[in-house]
C-alpha cells in the first residue's frame, strides 16, 4: 500500500460525519497550506531525506514486520540502530519508532505536530504505531539539520507556536533543528499540549499562556532564554500572528481528526490560547475588515452579545439592587453601540474572550461592567 495513502487517511475530511462544534464548524479552508486538507502532503515535501548511507550501514538488521499506521495495516522493514528501530514503508520513507504505552500521549504528540503544521512551523511527518501489541508513535527520519544553536534567529518564527502548543522542550538539545533554508524544524513535539516529554501529565494548560515569558527566563528556562535574547518585539508579534492567523474552524478539523481522548476540552483550550495572546496587549488588534458574510467565530460571538443585551446572563437569584445593576450595565452596553456601532465588534469579543476564560459559565465578572473593558 503507497504511503499517500495513509497520509490521506489521516487528514481526508468527510463533511457528511461532521457534527456541529462549538456553532464555529461553518467551513473548511480549501488551502492546500492547511494539514487538514487532503492535498496537503501531496504538495508539501517535508524536511526527510532519503539517505543511502544509513540503510547500507543498517542493512544487516533488516526483517520484515507487520505494523499498523494511523489505523492502516501495512508490511514494512525493520532496521535497528544504536538500540533505535527504523521503518521502511513499500513508497521508500524511513521512520524512526518510538515506544511509548500511553496512546493518549501518542496521540497528542502527532496532534502537536499538524497544529505546528498550521502555523507554517515544519515538522516531521508523524504517525501513530501499533505492532505485535506495542503502542507509539513514528518519525520520519531527518538528515541535513543544523543544530539550532547555530542559527538562534531562525528560531523566532516558531516561538508563537511553541508557546501557543506549551511545547516546553523545544529547545532542549536535538528537539529543534534548523534545515538548508534556514527554517526552523521541530523534530520531537513530545513536550506539548498536556503531557511532559516524561509522560506525565502538566500541572496545568489552559487558557493563560505564560510560556511567552517562562520560556524566555533565564531562570525557567536557560537555554530558551538564551537562544531567544536578540528577539525583538517585531519578532515576537510576526511569531505570535502565525498562530493568531490560524482559521478555528482547522484547529477543530485538526483535533477530531486526532485520537486523543479529550477532544472538546482539547479544541476550547486551544482556541482560548490563540484568542489570549490576540488580546492580552501581546499583539494590538488591527480594525477588522468589514465581513459581506461573518465567518462562524462572528456568527458566534454575535450570537452571545445578543444574548447578553437580552439579559440573559444576568443572575436571576440575585438580590433586586444587584439585578438592578446588572440591567443598567447593559443598557450602557446598548446605548454605547447605538452611538458607535463600530464598538459591537469589540463587545463581541470581550464577551467570548471572558467566556473561554472562565471555561464557559455564564455568571462572568467582564459581563457584569462590561463597558469597562471595552
Amino acid at each position: 500500500m503507497e504511503l499517500n495513502r495513509i497520509q490521506d487517511t489521516s487528514v481526508h475530511i468527510d463533511h457528511k460525519k461532521q457534527k456541529p462544534v462549538l456553532k464555529q464548524e461553518t467551513e473548511v479552508s480549501d488551502s492546500v497550506k492547511t494539514p487538514n486538507n487532503p492535498d496537503y502532503y501531496r504538495s508539501y515535501k517535508g524536511v526527510a531525506f532519503r539517505s543511502n548511507k544509513f540503510l547500507a550501514d543498517v542493512k544487516d538488521t533488516e526483517k520484515t514486520k507487520q505494523v499498523t499506521l494511523d489505523g492502516q495495516d501495512f508490511t514494512v522493514k525493520s532496521y535497528k540502530k544504536n538500540d533505535r528501530e527504523y521503518i521502511l514503508t513499500d513508497e521508500g520513507k524511513l521512520y524512526r519508532v518510538r515506544y511509548s504505552k500511553n496512546k493518549d500521549k501518542n496521540a497528542e504528540t502527532v496532534l502537536a505536530s499538524k497544529l505546528y503544521n498550521l502555523a507554517g512551523v515544519k515538522t516531521p511527518d508523524m504517525k501513530l504505531f501499533e505492532s505485535n501489541g506495542m503502542n507509539g508513535y513514528v518519525s520520519e527520519y531527518l538528515e541535513g539539520l543544523a543544530p539550532m544553536e547555530s542559527n538562534p534567529q531562525a528560531l523566532y518564527s516558531a516561538f508563537g507556536a511553541d508557546a501557543w502548543l506549551g511545547n516546553w522542550n523545544t529547545f532542549n538539545h536535538g528537539n529543534t533543528g534548523v534545515d538548508k533554508d534556514g527554517n526552523p524544524v521541530k523534530v520531537v513535539t513530545s513536550g506539548s499540549l498536556t503531557y511532559r516529554a516524561s509522560g506525565k501529565k502538566k500541572d496545568t494548560f489552559d487558557s493563560m499562556v505564560d510560556e511567552i515569558d517562562t520560556m524566555r527566563d533565564s531562570a525557567t528556562n536557560p537555554e530558551g532564554a538564551k537562544l531567544l535574547a536578540n528577539m525583538s518585539d517585531d519578532d515576537l508579534k510576526k511569531s505570535l500572528e502565525k498562530v493568531t492567523s490560524i482559521k478555528n474552524n482547522d484547529i477543530i478539523l485538526a483535533v477530531k481528526q486526532s485520537q486523543i481522548e479529550n477532544k472538546q476540552t482539547m479544541i476550547d483550550t486551544l482556541i482560548a490560547r490563540k484568542e489570549y495572546l490576540k488580546v492580552n496587549n501581546i499583539i494590538e488588534s488591527k480594525p477588522a475588515a468589514i465581513e459581506t458574510k461573518p465567518d462562524g467565530d462572528r456568527i458566534r460571538k454575535q450570537e452571545q452579545l445578543d444574548s447578553y443585551l437580552r439579559g440573559e446572563y444576568i443572575y436571576k437569584n440575585s438580590e433586586s439592587w444587584y439585578e438592578n445593576a446588572q440591567k443598567r450595565n447593559i443598557n450602557t452596553v446598548r446605548e454605547d453601540i447605538n452611538k458607535n456601532p463600530e464598538k459591537r465588534e469589540v463587545y463581541e469579543d470581550i464577551l467570548d474572550i471572558s467566556f473561554y476564560e472562565y471555561k464557559g459559565k455564564r455568571d462572568l465578572k467582564y459581563s457584569h461592567e462590561l463597558h469597562k473593558f471595552a
